[in-house]
């Protein structure tokens, strides 16, 4: 009776988690796929799915303690998949450069682990492994349809259609190509294995949709990457199935370009003209017309060969001909190229077209790739902690670009958790891969077959990680790992790896399990706090924005500060409010919290540009010049390319020079006097710098000579009399417009320092004292006077 009731307790553990991940599945992303972009904008999703983490998590802790086999064949990996959180957990100890996005990150690499875990548990029977291949290909579908709808106009989901470029729930197209990718190899491999022909059918009418998807997200990385993937895939099919998912994936691939004009001829006019009833009719008709005979020929094909045994070749060497064949034309359309492209729709010839190394985005990539790989050798072994590359970037970046994201999950990842933790992550992938490939050429293809939709994803996302931030969409890491502890499940069946004190311990099975217990509801408490402090950051700004009551606004921002003290948003918010009522009030206690704030936080964030500014601020508002220059030289440091540091640090080293020269300290005058022109000959050579990026990049940030460094410069240059020095710099400063008082006591300086040399900018002059004429007089005082 007691076993009875044991055997019924398991089946209801195993539904409920089965339960649970379809449900979150298929809810989580449509909250922006849980995108970690380190800010508050992303955070109240994420937050939530850690606490629907930690109850699966202790789902699957009761599982463990009501399943002897749990760990069959398998206990080793449950433990190796440790590393993964543990690397994150000793660079989130090790003072990371960011406390808070490294805390976060170690709470979503432990996320990674309980879907790798849901993989490795209930994917051990081929019946679970069926259950979880239809959730992924499910929530594949959901995605697709979602972005299609969202493209004709039924609904509006921010960015989902984004420049005329699809995105879905991702507000990124190349993430989406990544996942496109997956589900479009799956899809066809599902119709080609398969022998029901309502699931062939099913799947057959999602081809196309899936095939249109891809092509509007108008990804070139994910064009490049696409046949590599397809050839990993093909190798380990039949001949007569590569050739089918070849076939297939041509007819359809021709069926969407047939189309595809139509398509993003009518997203352009809805986008310029609105919603007009005729075109979408028109452009629906089409589309489901396109669908339905795209899916009647891959059932007709289907229908026939299944009459039919034909290249039915069997072994290694027969697997390798059609990815060989696949090799050899991909060079042949890279010859041909410019053959083939008249054939494209305008949209994707043009995208084609800027596929090259000094295109912007390559160039762009490349130097994201360059500059993570020189912030790594300054953190080589255990990284800067999770959030790493957002809090550094701006440190070693060799233009002035905007970028949170590295662009390449592998170089993001060396970047967060050093050497040490990315051979390890490597090691544990690679390991799985091997196994799983192993296992499926060991094995009858047939009775493998829904396993490999696990490789399959896996592999499209891995692959196209290489080039973007796809794993940033924790959605997309979630589904990774879900898919490895999969190919993990399946294949250690076979595995040479045999460790049975790990697989049938039952000391180790309750240890395991009371961990992952213990874990879950640490995980659950943190949370909790994560997502309740959230939540009253979002409503100190609601109150901000109806209030103009401190208190009001304080209680809510102080609650989430107790729970999240060194969230660098919510100290910011803090610091600028205390900042404002010591403005309006002068009342030195406003000041003083400011003060302790920025120093509390600095503590935790000491790179961040922001808290710097304020900080600066502070010093400079009280005049303790020294410390503010200070400050400005460490913002130089953290963001190289933020010009507002260069000119604050100018105006300060030359506000201290003045103050030596008028106490006529020599010593004193020569460090700043130096200081001031060390960091102006920082900026010609960076400015300079600027014009040598190939044509057609664009940088982010404006970094040239400002009229404030120019006036401060050009003016100390007057005052020490070389006026042909002071002169050039100050024209450089000089504005026509005089719209600005910089510009005024530029144009001032300027004029003055012609005068001292027996010449003038008549045209300056007369434009000067049209709009001020009371600078004739400031002019004659500066010419007088005796400095």
């Amino acid at each position: 009776m007691i076993k009875k009731n044991v055997k019924e307790e398991k089946g209801i553990i195993y539904w409920l988690i089965l339960t649970f991940l379809l449900g979150f599945m298929s809810i989580s992303p449509f909250y922006k796929a849980l995108f970690n972009g380190n800010s508050t904008d992303f955070e109240g999703p994420l937050f939530g799915s850690f606490i629907w983490g930690a109850i699966c998590l202790f789902l699957i802790s009761v599982y463990i303690f009501n399943n002897k086999e749990a760990f069959a064949n398998k206990g080793f990996f449950g433990l190796v998949v440790m590393i993964i959180p543990l690397s994150y957990w000793v660079s989130f100890l090790l003072e990371p450069a960011s406390y808070h996005n490294a805390k976060v990150s170690v709470m979503i690499s432990l996320l990674y682990t309980i879907f790798y875990l849901v993989g490795l548990l209930l994917s051990s029977r081929s019946q679970y492994s069926n259950i979880i291949s239809n959730i992924v290909m499910f929530t594949g579908y959901l995605i697709v349809l979602f972005g299609i709808v969202n493209w004709f106009g039924f609904i509006n989901y921010k960015d989902a259609v984004f420049n005329e470029r699809i995105t879905s729930v991702f507000q990124y197209p190349n993430s989406y190509a990544a996942l496109l990718l997956g589900i479009l190899y799956s899809s066809i491999y599902l119709i080609i294995s398969s022998k029901n022909f309502v699931v062939k059918s099913l799947h057959s009418l999602m081809v196309l949709p899936i095939m249109i998807s891809f092509l509007l997200t108008f990804s070139r990385g994910a064009l490049l990457v696409a046949p590599v993937i397809l050839i990993g895939i093909l190798m380990l099919l039949s001949v007569r199935k590569q050739i089918l998912m070849l076939g297939y994936l041509f007819i359809s691939g021709l069926a969407s370009l047939l189309i595809l004009n139509n398509l993003t001829s009518y997203q352009g006019n809805l986008v310029k003209n609105g919603f007009n009833q005729q075109e979408f009719l028109q452009s629906l008709m089409i589309l489901l017309l396109a669908v339905f005979i795209n899916a009647a020929i891959i059932i007709l094909i289907e229908w026939i060969i299944s009459k039919k045994q034909w290249l039915n070749f069997q072994g290694i060497k027969y697997q390798l001909i059609v990815p060989g064949a696949i090799i050899l034309l991909s060079f042949s359309v890279l010859i041909g190229v410019d053959v083939i492209k008249p054939l494209l729709p305008s949209k994707l010839q043009e995208r084609v077209d800027s596929i090259s190394l000094n295109q912007s985005s390559a160039f762009s990539r490349n130097t994201f790739y360059s500059d993570s790989f020189e912030l790594s050798k300054d953190y080589p072994f255990f990284g800067t902690g999770g959030g790493g590359w957002s809090a550094l970037y701006e440190k070693y970046q060799s233009f002035p670009y905007i970028s949170r994201q590295a662009h390449s999950f592998y170089m993001q990842y060396i970047n967060e958790v050093g050497y040490v933790g990315f051979v390890f992550f490597l090691v544990f992938i690679l390991s799985i891969i091997y196994l799983y490939i192993r296992f499926f050429l060991k094995n009858n293809e047939s009775a493998v077959s829904s396993s490999l939709i696990f490789f399959i994803v896996g592999i499209s996302l891995l692959t196209h990680s290489v080039l973007d931030f796809d794993m940033s969409f924790v959605y997309l890491g979630i589904l990774l790992f879900l898919c490895l502890g999969c190919m993990t499940a399946v294949s250690v069946e076979d595995s040479f790896i045999r460790l049975p004190w790990f697989d049938k311990s039952v000391v180790y099975r309750y240890c395991y399990g009371s961990l992952l217990v213990i874990g879950s509801f640490v995980l659950l408490f943190v949370s909790i706090g994560f997502y309740k402090a959230n939540n009253l950051y979002a409503q100190t700004l609601i109150t901000l924005n109806n209030s103009k009551n401190y208190n009001e606004i304080s209680n809510t921002l102080d609650s989430a500060l107790e729970l999240q003290p060194f969230h660098p948003q919510y100290n910011l918010l803090k610091i600028d409010l205390l900042t404002q009522l010591y403005n309006q009030t002068k009342d030195e206690q406003f000041f003083e919290q400011a003060k302790e704030t920025i120093s509390n936080i600095k503590k935790k964030e000491a790179n961040n540009p922001l808290i710097l500014q304020r900080e600066f601020a502070q010093y400079y508002n009280k005049n303790d010049l020294d410390k503010a220059l200070s400050t400005a030289l460490q913002g130089i440091d953290a963001s190289v390319w933020n010009i507002g540091f260069y000119e604050k640090a100018i105006v300060v080293s030359s506000q201290l020079w003045e103050n030596s020269r008028l106490k006529n300290d020599q010593q004193a005058m020569a460090v700043y006097w130096n200081q001031a022109l060390k960091l102006y000959n920082q900026v010609l050579e960076k400015a300079n710098n600027l014009t040598q990026l190939p044509q057609g990049i664009e940088v982010d940030r404006a970094f040239y000579v400002t009229p404030t460094i120019a006036y401060e410069i050009g003016k100390n240059y007057y005052i020490i009399g070389d006026y042909q020095q002071a002169s050039q710099i100050l024209y450089r400063g000089v504005s026509e417009k005089l719209d600005q008082p910089i510009h005024k006591f530029t144009a001032r300086w300027y004029i003055a320092s012609l005068l001292k040399m027996n010449t003038t900018d008549q045209n300056m002059y007369q434009k000067l004292l049209e709009k001020y004429p009371e600078e004739k007089d400031e002019i004659n005082k500066l010419l007088s006077s005796s400095f």
